[in-house]
Formats: structure tokens, C-alpha cells, sequence
């Protein structure tokens, strides 16, 4: 998550369109992703393709997360980061209630439900 918020903020920085801005730092969390899958041979043999259809969702969680970082970037051009980033920071409660919508039921894992709420719960008090 901290290199993300130094890529991120490199990108605003550097950057004058929002579209190249988001296309550095998603190549470059690529980059180091393929770099953590070289260095690990558990992360490799954690990650494999099952079917068609999980490769099928994956593409559709990708082409949503990259609309999420084209978002995030126009919304940091936009408004402060004061305001914009505890918003981005709701981002797991809401993947908490589409899992529920989808799966109906709430995740058990305590790690999970603590993080959520201490993200949600942080983003609300600043902005207050």
C-alpha cells in the first residue's frame, strides 16, 4: 500500500494526463508484481489459472480496478487529497458487501473484518 501512495503520488506529480498517469503506475505495480512472482516460488505456485471462466473474472476485475485508478486520479486532480483519499480508503467495505451480496455471507476472517473497519471507521473520522 505505501508504494502504491508513492506511485501514485509520482504520477500526479509527473504527469499531466490523467490516462498516463494511471498507465505509469499500474505498469510499474505490474512490474513489481511480476517481480515478487519471480523471486517466490510460493507466489508461484499460488497463482495458476483454473478455467475459462476464472480467467473470465479476472479480466473483469481488471478492467474495473483500472476505471478505479482513472477515477482515483481525476478525483486527486480534482479535489484535495484530504477529502478524496479517505473515500478511496472506503474501498473494502464495499468489497465486503458485494462478497455478502454474492456469496451470502459476511467474511469470518477477524484480520479482514478488523481492517475493514478501522478503514472505514478512519475515512469517516476525517471527515468530520
Amino acid at each position: 500500500y505505501g508504494s502504491g501512495s508513492v506511485l501514485i503520488k509520482y504520477g500526479i506529480d509527473r504527469f499531466p494526463s490523467t490516462v498516463t498517469a494511471t498507465a505509469v503506475t499500474q505498469t510499474s505495480a505490474l512490474v513489481v508484481f511480476l517481480g515478487l512472482l519471480a523471486a517466490s516460488s510460493d507466489a508461484r505456485s499460488a497463482v495458476r489459472i483454473g478455467d475459462t471462466a476464472t480467467l473470465g473474472a479476472f479480466a473483469v476485475s481488471g478492467v474495473f480496478v483500472t476505471l478505479a485508478w482513472l477515477g482515483q486520479f481525476f478525483a486527486l486532480r480534482a479535489g484535495t487529497v484530504v477529502t478524496v483519499i479517505p473515500l478511496i480508503n472506503v474501498y473494502p467495505l464495499i468489497v465486503v458487501v458485494i462478497t455478502y451480496a454474492l456469496a451470502r455471507q459476511i467474511p469470518r476472517s477477524p484480520r479482514i473484518l478488523a481492517g475493514v473497519l478501522s478503514i472505514a471507521a478512519g475515512a469517516t473520522l476525517l471527515q468530520l
